[in-house]
């Protein structure tokens, strides 16, 4: 496998959606690379299932609590919702009420 200095730090990237943007913009923070074209089939950024989820920030609470999803879970809504304070995008802090269909 070629290392980022073997291809002089050039990335390809197919899909600017979500994914394909968030690994853009970790590669451009993390000063990996900021030569990277993105690819992307229709006019503009995110019109499919990134365009079309829920807005939801997950808290990891569907998973084995102290698992590894679970705490990618957290820390990634933690950071998102960072990222969407320090640049005044709006945001709402609605929470989750999960009430039990039966006793367990």
């Amino acid at each position: 496998m070629l290392s980022f200095s073997e291809l002089n730090d050039k990335v390809l990237i197919i899909g600017a959606g979500m994914v394909g943007l968030s690994i853009a913009n970790q590669l451009v923070d993390r000063k990996i690379s900021s030569n990277i074209v993105l690819i992307e089939k229709e006019d503009l950024l995110g019109l499919h299932s990134s365009g079309r989820n829920s807005g939801v920030l997950h808290a990891g609470i569907y998973y084995k609590p102290g698992s590894l999803k679970a705490k990618v879970c957290i820390s990634g809504a933690k950071r998102l919702k960072k990222w969407i304070v320090q640049r005044g995008l709006p945001i709402s802090n609605c929470g989750k009420l999960i009430v039990p269909q039966k006793k367990s």
